[in-house]
């Protein structure tokens, strides 16, 4: 609180003095009276940056009131006692103090300005990761890239203290996959599998337990005859049980075979040729889809869960409804576009270089109105 000769008055939301000839005091419990404070002209002089951070909280807190918000800054009138201590200004720092108080009350422009360049270099940040991770699996099959969608917010109070709310532009969603089609590619390998439209395959962990869902499939044959993925996952066929191709088969007349042939149809069909002429269906692979495959979490090596807002799969065979054909001999490229992803990698680092630039420029301009 200013106390002055000519009274108490408010300005702008703090409290300004009535005239430039009076003392003002800051109590921290209690001042002396001011018949003390006038009699000693050599009072202690409290440094303007030693007052100026209590301002600055004042202006960011919403200019509350002051006696309310900072009961340690309380005005006191000639009656009170001397035993405790206070610190005043001169009247030759009232000029000063004005107009540092002039300049703070444009500190909470400063804070909106600063925070909207924090989410600004956020941002930058996060764009330049999911830039950076679509580069890097431009040739991991069945990849499907990414792409950062933003929303711009404004702040119209300023910040609230214990609830930093951003102000500038704010992810939608951090990460929004692009499912278009990749390109097909000729591998030639019985157990490449490719889905040409909608649909994933439908994988599980023994271990773990879990299902997932890809669009890679470049399976194998375990030991045991198990078709798993690349990473050793399970793969579900129709009937929801992992498929198995046992690599060996004894006829009716009693002669053993191992495998000679695979051929998987477009219906995601397995027929088995063995060598004593056998030929043996071996199930069909299922596909997956989703009401939401945007919703789906990715886990890493091009799997997929389930989540709430993705919903729950609907399994079918493959060209059954809307679902797709398989090409067997084939594997889905990336759909990565390594020269639209460098160009905007250099958009990227370019926002984040300006927004580092402007937080640098804030940060001078706020020091300035400290000294």
């Amino acid at each position: 609180m200013v106390v002055g000769a000519d009274g108490l008055r408010t300005a702008g939301g703090f409290f300004l003095p009535a005239g430039t000839s009076a003392f003002f005091c800051f109590g921290l419990i209690r001042p002396k009276p001011l018949s003390t404070v006038r009699k000693s002209r050599a009072v202690s002089i409290v440094r303007i940056s030693d007052i100026v951070p209590f301002f600055l909280e004042f202006a960011i807190t919403k200019q509350k009131a002051f006696a309310g918000r900072h009961s340690k800054f309380q005005a006191f009138g000639p009656s009170i006692s001397d035993e405790d201590k206070i610190f005043c200004l001169s009247p030759v720092l009232v000029r000063k103090l004005n107009s540092d108080l002039t300049a703070i009350n444009q500190t909470g422009v400063e804070a909106f300005m600063i925070s909207t360049i924090r989410n600004a270099l956020h941002m930058a940040s996060q764009d330049i990761a999911i830039i950076t991770n679509n580069i890097a699996n431009a040739g991991s099959t069945g990849f499907k890239r990414s792409d950062s969608h933003f929303l711009d917010s404004y702040a119209e109070d300023p910040p609230i203290r214990g609830r930093n709310v951003g102000f500038g532009a704010l992810a939608e969603e951090p990460r929004r996959q692009d499912n278009k089609q990749g390109a097909l590619k000729v591998t030639n390998a019985a157990l490449d599998v490719a889905v040409s439209g909608v649909g994933m395959f439908i994988t599980t962990s023994e271990v773990e337990g879990d299902v997932t869902f890809t669009r890679d499939g470049s399976f194998l044959l375990d030991i045991a005859g198990n078709v798993t993925t690349t990473d050793g996952r399970g793969v579900i066929g129709i009937d929801g049980q992992p498929l198995a191709i046992p690599p060996e088969h004894v006829n009716a007349r009693g002669e053993s075979g191992l495998i000679e042939t695979i051929d998987i149809n477009e219906r995601g069909q397995i027929q088995v040729t063995y060598g004593n002429g056998s030929i043996i269906d071996r199930g069909a692979i299922a596909l997956a889809d989703f009401p939401n495959i945007g919703g789906l979490r990715t886990i890493g090596g091009g799997h997929f869960k389930a989540t709430e807002k993705s919903g729950p799969p609907f399994v079918a065979l493959p060209m059954e409804g809307n679902f797709g054909k398989l090409f067997s001999g084939h594997l889905e490229a990336s759909n990565t576009n390594i020269t639209n992803e460098l160009t905007k990698l250099m958009k990227a680092q370019q926002a984040y270089s300006g927004s580092a630039r402007l937080m640098q420029s804030a940060t001078e301009m706020t020091k300035s109105l400290m000294r």
